[in-house]
Formats: C-alpha cells, structure tokens, sequence
C-alpha cells in the first residue's frame, strides 16, 4: 500500500515542481556559457528615398568654358558633359550573414543567480520529502483506521449473535411462563442497540477505505486489503523510533529551510552584485553584400569587448538590496521557529507513543477479565445462579472491552505512525521518491 503512493496526485505535482527546479539550474548554466547564434537577412528593396547629387550642374559650365578658350587653338579640347547623379539611399539587393558569439567574463550576478537556483532545486527536492513523508504517515493511519473497523465490525457481528439467541431464549422462558416480560425487551434493546453500532462501524469502515484510495490515487470504492502484518511489522520495530536523540536534524522541513536561506543569501549576493560592471566578449563574423560572395572584399569580422556598468537607477538596486536582506532574516527566524517546532512535535509524539503503550496494555487486561466474566456468567445461567440480566450485563462489558481494546491497540499503531514521522525512521522507497544525487542536485 505505501509503494502504490507513487501515484498519489499531489506527490506527482511535487516531483514536477524539483524537474522545473532542475530545468531552472540548466537555465543559470546556460547564462555563463558561449553563445554562439547564426543570423542572415536578404532585402530587396523597391522605391524609397533618393540622394540627388548635382555634379553636371557643377562641372559642366567649366567645361564648357574651357571648351571655347581652346576652340581658337591648333588643339582644341571636347570635354563632355557630366549628368547630374542620383543614388538610392538603399540597395535594391542586400545580405548580411554573420555567426555571432557572445561570452559574459565578469557577471557575479549570473553566478549568485545559479547558486540560488541550486538552493531552491535542493528545497524543492527537500518539499517533496516532506510531503512523502506525511502521506506516508496518513497511509499508514487510514490502513489503522480500516483495521480497527474490521475487528469492531467482527466483535460486534460475534455480539449480535450471542444477543440473538439470548434474545430467542428469554422468548421461550417467557412464553413457558418462568420469566417476566421485562427481560426480553432488555434483550432486545441489547440487540437493537449492537446492531446500530454494527451499521455505524460498517460506515466507518467505509470511509476508512475510500480515504485510503484517494491517497494512492484510486477509484473511491475500490476493493482495500490490508495486511494486519504491517501493523505488527510497525509495531516490532517501534523501539528503533526513540533511539536517535538527533533525529531532528534529520527533518527534511529543516534542510528545506536551510537551502531557503542559502537562496536568499545567493539573492542578496546577485543584488549588492549589480553594483559592479559586468564584462563581455562579443565576436561576430560574416559576409555582406547584394550577393552571396566569399572573398577578402566581401567578408567582415569583429571582435568587441563590452563593458556595462549602471551609475544611477534612482535606488532600485539599494531597494532590492534591503528587500533580499530582509528575506534573509525572516527566513532565518522561521527555520529557528520551525527547530522548536520540530522538537516539540518528536517530544509529543514520544510522549503520546509511551501513553498509548500504556493505554493498550491495559485495555488488553480488560478485555481479557471482561473475556473470564463473560465464561463465569455463562456457567452460572446454565446452573441457574445468574439472572438473564446480569448476563446481558457480562456480554455488554465484553463486546465494549473488546472496541476499546481494538481502538486502543490501532491508536497505538497511529501513535507509532506519527513518531515515525518525526523522527524521520521510515526509509522511503526508491520509487517512492529518488534522492538529491538521483535527481541531479549538486
């Protein structure tokens, strides 16, 4: 039953949260590496602006001149005439294709942006647990809860039969004429009575079951089996749970808060980081042209360093400064309130585990002297010594010893259930929930 939580919704939606938590370190990662990009753009263009320059409007009149100074000369001169140019501002064909490459050399703020993605993938990856563990916690109570009404319903159902024969017999000695009328309604208030505790079991029962399919994610009125050698398996080793007086620091609730904070420290690092320049190296390479040519003429390199620095941004990066800092110290005093918390909860759980030991103990002892009355009474009906109503009595006592000591021995079992959760005792399974290296955390 605990293997098939895999399947429980809300642990899927947590194992999704730690694989967005992962992709998001791949993402810091990529920010320090080479970018490397191909880019190309073709034009054509038609129309647009025109550039006119006016260089026979210029030229020609000096020609001209010259021309009529030398026509009375042996060797006259015949320069032409020069038309006015016009250009267009843009070609009517033209390519740019470059392979780009970019590389940030200084960028703190990329560093404590990866490290405080690596923290919150490890609270995630720590959330996770937490949740695991407490269904686990809640699995184990609903199969106590399904346990304890099956052994009421049994208890009960065996009760009702014994009431229905004393009831069937007060009968016979009534109509014989040796007993009063007052017995048998006794008898059957005893009967109505255990068979309305039957249906309210059966109901509880019921429940039970469809609570323990809705954490492992099935069909509410699913068939549920349940092995009553978990609960003594539980019960066995529930030694172990208090052996361990630094279990607390085992507590997935805690190393969520510790990597809580190691990510608001990473965030205040990546903020007070803005204040520095940041460097990088851009190097593009390509060719232009109105066609696609290779040659010394047709191809351009450049290689550039950029240097970027923020001077003033009216305290946007002193406000996110504080802001982080802040964060930090919230953080910290919860996980010191969470410590306590988490003491305070193993502490009463040891000292619930230790009450209910007790309380079953005692519980067993009734339920056995009940057991002994109930054999002594039936003795002294059969001699005659004992009235029908002092042995209504003694069944009563049995049929309530027995509930009580059911209920005591699976509040017991809960008890151990919850201890087992705040010492942190239960191994999860492998497919239950993989760890930090089998997640990928550093």
């Amino acid at each position: 039953m605990i293997a098939s939580l895999a399947s429980n919704l809300s642990l899927q939606a947590e194992s999704a949260s730690v694989e967005s938590a992962l992709a998001a370190i791949d993402l810091a990662r990529s920010a320090l590496r080479p970018n490397l990009a191909l880019q190309a753009r073709y034009s054509r263009t038609e129309g647009g602006r025109v550039i006119e320059l006016p260089i026979g409007d210029l030229i020609n009149p000096a020609y001209e001149t010259l021309n009529e100074l030398t026509a009375a000369s042996g060797d006259p001169t015949t320069f032409p005439a020069v038309e006015n140019q016009r250009f267009m501002l843009q070609r009517e064909r033209e390519q740019d294709t470059a392979l780009s490459m970019s590389l940030p050399l200084w960028a703190p703020a990329l560093r404590a942006q990866l490290r405080a993605s690596t923290a919150n993938a490890g609270a995630a990856d720590s959330r996770r647990e937490v949740l695991a563990r407490t269904l686990v916690r809640d699995t184990r109570q609903a199969c106590y809860s399904v346990l304890r009404a099956q052994v009421d319903i049994d208890n009960l159902s065996a009760a009702e039969i014994s009431l229905a024969e004393n009831l069937r017999a007060t009968r016979l000695l009534l109509e014989a004429g040796r007993s009063t009328r007052e017995p048998v309604l006794r008898a059957e208030a005893e009967r109505l009575e255990t068979e309305q505790r039957l249906i309210e079991a059966r109901n509880t029962l019921r429940q039970a079951q469809r609570y323990l399919n809705f954490l492992v994610n099935r069909t509410l009125d699913s068939p549920v089996s349940v092995e009553i050698s978990e609960a003594d398996q539980l019960l066995a080793h529930s030694a172990r749970f208090d052996s361990d007086p630094t279990a607390k620091a085992q507590r997935a609730e805690l190393r969520q808060a510790e990597q809580s904070i190691v990510a608001a420290d990473a965030r205040l690092a990546g903020a007070r980081a803005e204040n520095w320049p940041t460097l990088s190296l851009d190097a593009r390479y390509g060719v232009q042209g109105s066609s696609y040519d290779v040659g010394r003429d047709d191809d351009l390199a450049t290689v550039s360093l950029t240097l970027s620095w923020t001077l003033f941004d009216g305290g946007a990066r002193k406000a996110r400064q504080a802001q982080a800092m802040l964060s930090g110290q919230q953080l910290r005093q919860q996980r010191e309130q969470l410590r306590q918390q988490v003491e305070l909860e193993q502490r009463r759980a040891r000292d619930e585990a230790s009450t209910q030991a007790q309380a079953l103990r005692s519980a067993q002892a009734r339920s056995a002297a009940a057991d002994e009355a109930l054999r002594i009474a039936g003795k002294r009906r059969e001699a005659g010594s004992l009235t029908q109503l002092e042995y209504f009595d003694a069944r009563r006592a049995l049929t309530d010893a027995q509930s009580a000591e059911a209920l005591a021995r699976y509040r017991h079992l809960a008890s151990l259930a919850e201890l087992e959760f705040a010492a942190t005792a239960y191994p999860l399974p492998s497919n239950l929930l993989a760890d930090a290296a089998g997640s990928g955390l550093p």
